[in-house]
């Protein structure tokens, strides 16, 4: 039930962007997308990974770009606006004002 109310919104959206954007917008994020899988297939060659891992180098690049990415922003501009590592109770208080 709740598939059928989406798949109308997903076609007006895709239809939004391509107005807006362009369609050369999507080639260019595949071609980058292809373009780090490639790297990333480049370097597992160099660190001699398994070939039953290659399989899963897309989803890793996919993983890294599109999750990992925006989390990693995320935690460094909360570090940097509300400074959360000096309430962190890992370190010792007295030692955390000494190290800041």
């Amino acid at each position: 039930m709740v598939f059928n109310c989406l798949a109308p919104r997903i076609a007006n959206l895709l239809r939004l962007a391509v107005e807006h954007v362009g369609e050369f917008a999507f080639t260019l994020l595949g071609a980058i997308l292809i373009g780090l899988t490639a790297l990333d297939v480049f370097m597992c060659i160099v660190a001699r990974v398994p070939f039953r891992l290659f399989p899963y180098i897309p989803l890793y690049t996919l993983m890294q770009n599109m999750v990992m990415r925006p989390i990693r922003i995320a935690a460094l501009v909360g570090e940097l606006i509300f400074v959360s590592s000096r309430r962190d109770n890992y370190i010792p208080e007295q030692q955390r004002w000494r190290l800041s």
